[in-house]
């Protein structure tokens, strides 16, 4: 059919890093004749799936602060938080306030079973790495809508598993001894793999409640987050599969790794916070191996990753290695991420984005680990154009390691243009001996300025 089409269509925008035009396709799927209230007649089930995609596809590819201009076009950027699901569905898990002033959920109990638990948790995800566009209660929302989540997902798997179980207790009530033990094993094998299944479910949301916490804030909340990473570090590090991992469990590692990265910084060594930030495929670690320290840890390959997770993952390798001293390394990871910003996907080479002259996905639901950022808002544009290091020569990035990162809007690649070059000019101001080197610094930064109030 062709809305069958439509879901493939807007399926492979997400996955070619197309997510405006994906966005496009869903808005289409979900309302006709180019009205916002004239929504399609559709089976609620296939709504919240497009509902939930479309939510991952914009976590997918944000950048802080896009949400705060809409550019005359906000009709097109908020019709996804107006639909009537999401808006019921916000309202439901809304944060009341008692007469003590305390926040409270109300009737608890009768808020535990979601029975889409993705979309839940794929608005909980945009809520969280949207967050500073957003009033501080909103974290507070997201995180209830995580706390749920996790507890459908599990409660829903274990439902099943038990009903499969005894439905076969009633068909095979009179099999001999042997017969009944042979079912016996069978059971508990299918039992605990449907136990690894939950906890499976559950991972993303685990770790997205700890990218809540760590976004509240307070010594309680740090400390509940690191407990949750350094689990999930831990656990992938005893079963072998960590960084072997494919798909959303190594995903997952590589963000729980990233995010530990970001809490441990500043209370381990510069080295050990450098190795526990993700690696894309256009850096190697040869300066992690060379820099000494770090106690031989291996370093964390950002698998399956998202363009903000690969972004992200490139700004907080340049910053732990502007912090090290490291010139060469922090402008390399630079490099890659401006030459990141051109690519949609393998194989794209077209557009400039950015040069007007000037806290990681899954399959089915989508599921994408927010990433925290080791810097949040900093400003900058342009020195000697993407790909080119401090001295205006060619970066040594190869062209075919850069890793696939563009953003969805030409505005959103020019503010990644300016984060680089700040974090650029500041390295050269720390290293700056003469007028000359600080000249150049203070030339990012005035053209960085200039570029963003055009």
């Amino acid at each position: 059919s062709q809305r069958g089409l439509l879901h493939v269509y807007a399926q492979s925008l997400y996955r070619l890093g197309e997510t405006r035009l994906a966005d496009e396709m869903y808005r289409r799927l979900l309302l006709v004749g180019g009205s916002d209230e004239d929504e399609v007649h559709v089976d609620v089930d296939e709504r919240e799936d497009s509902l939930s995609n479309a939510l991952a596809n914009r976590t997918a590819n944000y950048t802080s602060g896009s949400l705060l201009v809409y550019g005359g076009e906000r009709d097109s950027e908020c019709w996804l938080e107006e639909d009537s699901i999401i808006l019921d569905l916000l309202q439901e898990y809304s944060i009341g306030i008692t007469n003590d002033g305390e926040e409270k959920m109300d009737d608890e109990d009768e808020k535990v079973m979601l029975q889409n638990y993705d979309l839940a948790y794929n608005l909980a995800t945009f809520l969280l790495v949207s967050s500073e566009a957003r009033p501080p209660s909103v974290v507070k929302q997201a995180k209830e809508l995580l706390i749920h989540a996790e507890k459908s997902a599990l409660t829903i798997l274990d439902t099943d598993s038990n009903e499969n179980e005894e439905s076969k207790d009633d068909e095979n009530g009179g099999v001999d001894a042997e017969t009944r033990k042979k079912l016996q094993q069978k059971k508990e094998k299918q039992l605990k793999q449907q136990k690894e299944l939950a906890e499976q479910e559950a991972g993303p949301i685990r770790a997205n409640l700890a990218f809540s916490n760590i976004l509240l804030g307070g010594e309680e909340n740090e400390t509940e987050a690191l407990k949750t990473y350094l689990t999930m570090v831990t656990k992938a590090a005893k079963s072998g599969k960590g960084t072997s991992g494919i798909g959303t469990q190594a995903n997952l590692l590589a963000t729980a790794s990233n995010n530990l990265a970001v809490l441990r910084d500043g209370k381990e060594s510069v080295f050990d916070v450098l190795k526990r930030i993700p690696v894309t495929s256009s850096l190697s670690v040869s300066e992690d191996q060379n820099s000494g320290g770090g106690g031989g840890a291996a370093a964390v390959p950002l698998v399956a990753a998202t363009p903000q997770q690969v972004r992200t993952a490139l700004f907080n390798r340049a910053l732990q290695l502007a912090k090290m001293g490291n010139s060469t390394g922090c402008l390399e990871a630079l490099g890659a991420l401006r030459a990141s910003l051109f690519l949609s996907s393998r194989g794209d080479g077209n557009g400039t984005p950015g040069d007007s002259s000037g806290n990681i996905g899954g399959a089915a639901s989508k599921k994408n680990s927010a990433k925290s950022r080791k810097k949040k808002g900093s400003g900058s544009t342009t020195a000697g154009g993407a790909g080119e290091d401090a001295s205006g020569k060619g970066s040594s990035v190869k062209s075919d390691d850069v890793p696939t990162a563009k953003p969805s809007s030409e505005m959103e690649a020019i503010a990644w243009n300016a984060r680089a070059d700040w974090l650029e000019s500041e390295l050269l101001r720390l290293l700056s001996q003469g007028s000359k080197t600080e000249k150049k610094h203070m030339d990012l930064v005035n053209k960085a300025i200039k570029t963003l109030d055009e």
